[in-house]
């Protein structure tokens, strides 16, 4: 199957981090649990690019510093576009918690796919809210 077949056929995450290391580990949980993942990008001009061609993703990961600087243009782009994101950052502060879910680096796979969860959970919930029909 080519990679723009996956890409169509699976929840896609937007993973966005300049660690290439980092970005590899979270690629690969994602796509043990059945995600696909597009990227994952190092700079934000890259995944601000790939954004601009392509469909919006279910939700993304993303880091606060990446290699072409911060990446509030892209949290901002995501906001625009209703996509949930969380901060995957070793940058913590006050404004990260703010603005969106944070899980601190280093961190398990295991957490942050469990923090991804809830906020796929929480988007799903508010765009199928439970029926009272029967």
């Amino acid at each position: 199957m080519a990679p723009s077949e996956n890409l169509e056929r699976q929840p896609t995450i937007l993973v966005v981090d300049d660690n290439v290391v980092g970005s590899m580990i979270v690629e690969d949980a994602l796509v043990e649990n059945g995600m696909a993942v597009g990227g994952p990008f190092h700079t934000c001009q890259s995944a601000s690019d790939w954004l601009a061609n392509h469909p919006a993703p279910l939700g993304a990961i993303i880091d606060v510093r990446l290699s072409d600087g911060s990446s509030e243009p892209l949290a901002r782009t995501l906001r625009e576009q209703g996509v949930p994101f969380l901060y995957h950052t070793a940058w913590g502060g006050a404004a990260v918690a703010k603005s969106s879910p944070h899980v601190p680096k280093p961190s398990s796979s295991a957490d942050l796919l469990a923090a991804l969860k809830l906020l796929l959970a929480e988007r799903l919930a508010s765009q199928f809210p439970a029926s009272n029909a029967g």
